[in-house]
């Protein structure tokens, strides 16, 4: 039997116990509204692929349940949970238990990340994407420690990658394409471990893994080789030998036609 696709606004919901909120593929609209802050014993709440507008509300950081709290390992749920993690959509059952998740995926919101999300530190995946988001990348994003996916493609965020980020060491997933990041991507930090695919599009960012070099990396900023930096290092020891060469040369000939000169002047 095809499932009922549900349309209109996010109904209220007053269920303090609340431990899943999934609504998923629907043809929501309106805001997300700020009541479902209250809904304190959430661990996933996924409102992907809808036509949601507006902002993400601040009062996230509210779901207290995503910070500390039991787990759902603790309160037995019968159905399989379906969710898209790491780009893949996995099937969670006997580990349902321990996902933590938001998705808002694939609506029109707009506004910044809200700063306050960064104190959920138990979240193991967060998916932003395919949405209007500007502003910067929250600077303490690096405070989700649990963080295992990041997916904040396809948006409008500005601005370079905190370097907090890079401290994510649980972070198996990083997806930050299509968006008008700027700058070098954090150096020596979990960053560097992922591939040129999670930072495509980003024209004014630079810096490994992507091709684009940064201005004082080792590569010159007109983009010579290191090839080429050796190449010129060995030109210019062959000139300093030859001149080296040239001087040892031009003394031995000047002392050569002092002594020379001297005997034929001196006649005795």
């Amino acid at each position: 039997m095809l499932a009922k696709i549900i349309s209109g606004e996010i109904p209220t919901f007053n269920v303090q116990g609340l431990r899943i909120l999934r609504l998923r593929n629907n043809k929501l609209e309106g805001s997300i509204p700020e009541e479902l802050c209250s809904l304190s014993n959430l661990q996933i709440l996924d409102l992907g692929h809808n036509y949601l507008t507006g902002t993400i509300p601040s009062c996230l950081s509210n779901l207290t349940q995503m910070n500390f709290g039991d787990r759902l390992e603790d309160f037995p749920y019968e159905d399989d949970v379906n969710e898209v993690i790491k780009g893949i959509e996995r099937e969670y059952t006997t580990t349902l238990g321990y996902m933590v998740n938001i998705d808002f995926s694939c609506n029109k919101l707009i506004g910044s990340i809200p700063e306050e999300i960064t104190n959920l530190s138990y979240l193991l995946s967060v998916n932003l994407s395919y949405n209007q988001l500007s502003g910067q990348i929250p600077g303490r994003i690096g405070g989700l420690k649990s963080l295992e996916s990041l997916d904040l493609s396809r948006n409008k965020l500005q601005g370079t990658i905190p370097t907090s980020m890079g401290v994510i060491y649980s972070l198996e997933f990083l997806d930050l394409s299509y968006n008008n990041l700027s700058g070098q991507i954090p150096t020596g930090s979990q960053l560097q471990t992922f591939t040129n695919s999670s930072y495509i599009d980003n024209p004014h960012l630079c810096g490994y893994p992507l091709s684009k070099k940064c201005k004082g990396d080792n590569d010159s900023p007109n983009g010579t080789s290191g090839a080429q930096h050796n190449e010129d290092a060995e030109s210019e020891d062959k000139r300093e030998t030859m001149w080296f060469y040239l001087v040892v040369m031009s003394g031995f000939g000047t002392g050569f036609w002092c002594v020379v000169g001297t005997l034929f002047l001196k006649k005795s």
